[in-house]
């Protein structure tokens, strides 16, 4: 899928989705989730709908934990 990132969970709603992912650092789950919503968002395309905000309104937010 994509190196250095495994795809354990995910969860898509309407408007959000939820992943739960193992990566090797941050930055690369920076650089992960930018391909992703860059990705989702010339799929889906808010002009499809008319909509005038950017397709993600918000930047994603990362919540680690262990794995013990």
């Amino acid at each position: 899928m994509y190196p250095g990132v495994r795809l354990c969970e995910m969860a898509f709603l309407s408007n959000h989705y939820h992943l739960i992912l193992i990566v090797e650092d941050e930055g690369i789950l920076a650089r992960f989730m930018g391909y992703l919503n860059d990705l989702i968002a010339r799929k889906v395309g808010g002009r499809l709908h008319g909509w005038r905000e950017k397709f993600w309104g918000r930047r994603y937010r990362s919540i680690p934990f262990l794995d013990d």
